[in-house]
């Protein structure tokens, strides 16, 4: 049934990257949207809150990056499931995305089968 999937966000502002995910995640059964930067996924965030169940972004975003929507987004829903991905973090930086509230931090390039486990985990 349609209405029983799973809603998720993607957020990149590279087109390619946002297709990959839409076409992976809608080829296992999740519902998706997209956004190409922070301002617009708040936005649809905003509006659609209540039925998306994870939001996936990219840490490097142009007008709100990926840590700034995380803050957002938790702000007005404390329980958001979010996953972020990034070229490269270091210890220091992987800390503090953990403490914004992701759940799981996926490094790009991604392994396709490593964003299919982590969002089945975070959904789970």
């Amino acid at each position: 049934m349609e209405d029983s999937k799973q809603f998720i966000l993607i957020v990149d502002d590279e087109e390619t990257i946002r297709d990959l995910l839409k076409q992976l995640l809608e080829l296992n059964d999740y519902k998706t949207v997209l956004a190409s930067n922070g301002m617009e996924a708040l936005e649809i965030y905003k509006n659609q809150g209540a039925s998306i169940d994870l939001i996936i972004t990219d840490l490097g975003l142009p007008l709100m990056n990926g840590r700034e929507l995380g803050e957002a987004v938790k702000a007005l829903n404390p329980d958001a499931k979010m996953i972020i991905t990034t070229g490269f973090v270091g210890q220091e930086k992987f800390d503090e995305l953990m403490r914004v509230g992701f759940m799981e931090i996926i490094r790009k390039p991604f392994d396709i089968r490593q964003v299919i486990l982590s969002v089945k985990k975070a959904l789970a």
